[in-house]
């Protein structure tokens, strides 16, 4: 649950898991450390938590409630010794934000399904899940940018998915998620040129970065590579269904919290 308007339990509460770690619900253990930072000698002595200043607890509710979006699909906890290639996987894994304290990237992954994680030479990262293998790349990797989109959408798409091995199907990343559907290299960039010519600059403000402008939200794509397509029919199917599974606990996990604390009333201004 993300924090709001926590209470002094809430924060430690916070704080012992941004040390000590989160459920993994892959492996069903806990993830370990997510993040430095936090500790007594950092000032986050809980024994003293009336010492905390504002800056602590806002440092704390904005780092907990990132970890606690990430961790809202299912997700697998990679951990490197190199800073560079815990920063490659953040950006694998559609990670927004990427504050220094985090040290773990949350990878999108169906539950029960551990991932066998390879980089390569070229810095492409290769995740082997079962039977089915997959590549990602971003805008950046791929050196595009949004206006490359929007002057040759379809152009800008064989470019990038031609730096990807050869796949039978493709999704775009759409932020943080990808989208469901999925498409062969011969249909992609048609599909691409439809979203971008649908959420261009004619119909969305490209300067507000709020806005459903694509270049806003689209990230890049994905590859995957299977012998049969009965497995990535299965694939997909493990990942709609663990998404719901964590839904759903979400939202129990979200009664149970108003049943405990309710809504607080503010006080008038005086």
């Amino acid at each position: 649950m993300p924090l709001y308007r926590p209470t002094k339990q809430e924060y430690i509460a916070a704080v012992k898991a941004l040390r000590h770690g989160f459920d993994d619900p892959i492996t069903g253990e806990s993830t370990g450390k997510v993040a430095t930072g936090f500790e007594a000698r950092d000032g986050y002595d809980i024994r003293h938590f009336d010492s905390w200043t504002p800056a602590q607890k806002a440092q704390v509710t904005k780092l907990y409630n990132l970890v606690d979006h990430l961790t809202a699909r299912p997700f697998y906890v990679y951990r490197g010794r190199k800073p560079e290639n815990i920063r490659l996987m953040q950006e694998v894994a559609q990670h927004e934000q990427f504050p220094k304290q985090l040290k773990v990237a949350f990878l999108p992954s169906p539950a029960k399904i551990k991932p066998k994680i390879r980089i390569t030479k070229s810095r492409q990262v290769v995740i082997k899940q079962g039977r089915i293998t997959r590549r990602a790349i971003s805008l950046e990797q791929a050196g595009l940018t949004p206006e490359d989109f929007a002057i040759d959408p379809r152009g800008a798409t064989v470019e990038a998915i031609n730096q990807l091995e050869t796949g039978k199907a493709y999704q775009i990343r759409a932020g943080k998620y990808l989208i469901k559907a999925a498409y062969s290299a011969k249909i992609l960039p048609r599909e691409v040129a439809k979203l971008v010519q649908k959420y261009g600059a004619d119909s969305y403000d490209a300067s507000d970065s709020n806005s459903s402008y694509f270049g806003n939200w689209l990230g890049g794509f994905e590859v995957y590579d299977f012998e049969q397509l009965r497995d990535f029919n299965r694939f997909r199917d493990r990942q709609t269904r663990s998404r719901e599974a964590m839904k759903e606990e979400r939202e129990r996990a979200r009664r149970e919290w108003r049943k405990k604390y309710g809504k607080k009333k503010r006080g008038k201004r005086k």
